[in-house]
């Protein structure tokens, strides 16, 4: 078998259209030719090369080739192609390691060392009542400022890439590890994984390693929008289909946060809507009379106190960033990306998230986050719901 490469993103790849980046990675051999290109030097193969190595029609590779280009993924030079995105392969892992422990720990020190300063504010929170500080915390810091307002601070400072123009007038960060076990043992387990579907003024939110398929809105919808690409022949009808369908998706998800104010004030329905919610995770059917919402809900005061946290963890955490984080760390040069000249502040992107993974395990041994249940095929997460 052919080693790969899986293919994640950050920020929004648009429509499931020509131009989606994630559309296209499930093409045949895609997912092997990012794999050649990124494990050779920069510039080391041909469409010629490839080829051979994949043992796969010349002419159909290099139509692959010209649409990698196209969507960023790759570029040329001569006919020869580098890779334009972080890839980590396994070789990579020893060097990540090293930088990921000691930066962890240290971050992770500071913010025990201020423990009852952040249960303060939480105990202020309408939602403590129903759910407990370990929760919250992992939610509100975990996420919410590890995998949130940190990459918009730091991306300030200069530390970090969060924006790269794409083809299409869209705006995303691909990301790419090495398909294999010990990858596997080492990213997937992280607790770094953000999954987010907007609609209006709700963002249904859950977070937790990426070891499996979550049932959550966002992976849902996914998984259908990747059903019905692949459900007829006529390619161009499909993607039409899954554009109208993210409409009826959109008046669901609003329909959902609308059932969820009502219920949080006891006025409830019980309908198909109900259903979906129950099986969903959001909440569980006690009588035929009472539902009771199962995951946190942060609005009006609790929104602001949460923003109070989130500026007192950067505050915490900055100086301690900004040192590891300078784009001077000899370690780095080794990387795979690094010798693919992607640029130091994209690759930090993803260097963050495998940081604050090991941050959120190490915070959960420490009794400061709650413990995850680790469900089969779907692994650690938990859920939550935002509105503005």
């Amino acid at each position: 078998m052919n080693k790969k490469i899986d293919l994640f993103q950050f920020g929004d790849c648009g429509s499931f259209d020509e131009y989606n980046p994630i559309r296209f990675y499930n093409e045949e051999y895609v997912p092997e030719l990012l794999y050649l290109i990124a494990n050779g030097n920069r510039y080391e193969f041909n469409s010629f090369d490839l080829s051979k190595k994949l043992s796969a029609n010349h002419d159909i590779i290099k139509q692959k080739l010209e649409k990698t280009n196209r969507l960023g993924m790759t570029e040329s030079n001569r006919g020869y192609y580098r890779i334009c995105f972080t890839v980590f392969l396994n070789k990579d892992i020893e060097y990540i390691k090293g930088f990921s422990k000691s930066v962890s720990h240290s971050i992770s020190d500071i913010i025990l060392s201020n423990r009852d300063k952040l249960l303060d504010i939480v105990k202020q929170m309408k939602i403590y009542g129903s759910f407990d500080m370990e929760r919250i915390l992992y939610h509100l810091i975990g996420d919410g400022v590890f995998d949130g307002v940190a990459l918009d601070y730091f991306s300030d400072k200069g530390l970090f890439n969060i924006s790269k123009p794409q083809v299409d007038n869209r705006d995303y960060i691909l990301i790419g590890y090495e398909s294999s076990n010990e990858i596997e043992k080492f990213s997937k387990k992280l607790l770094c994984s953000s999954n987010n579907k907007v609609s209006g003024k709700y963002r249904f939110n859950s977070f937790g390693d990426g070891n499996g398929n979550r049932k959550d809105i966002y992976r849902f919808f996914r998984q259908n929008q990747l059903a019905i690409d692949k459900s007829t022949d006529n390619y161009k009808l499909n993607q039409i289909y899954n554009e109208i369908n993210e409409g009826y998706n959109q008046n669901l998800l609003r329909k959902i946060g609308e059932r969820l104010e009502k219920i949080s004030t006891n006025e409830y329905v019980f309908d198909i809507y109900t259903d979906f919610m129950k099986e969903i995770g959001y909440v569980d059917i006690t009588d035929k009379e009472t539902i009771e919402i199962k995951v946190p809900i942060f609005k009006g005061n609790d929104v602001k106190l949460k923003s109070k946290i989130e500026n007192i963890v950067l505050e915490m955490i900055d100086s301690e960033v900004c040192s590891y984080f300078n784009g001077n760390n000899e370690i780095l040069n080794n990387l795979t990306p690094v010798k693919h000249n992607v640029s130091i502040k994209e690759i930090s992107n993803e260097l963050w998230h495998l940081v604050f993974g090991e941050i959120n395990e190490y915070l959960i041994k420490k009794g400061l986050f709650a413990e995850l249940e680790d469900i089969q095929g779907q692994g650690r997460f938990l859920q939550s719901i935002y509105i503005d």
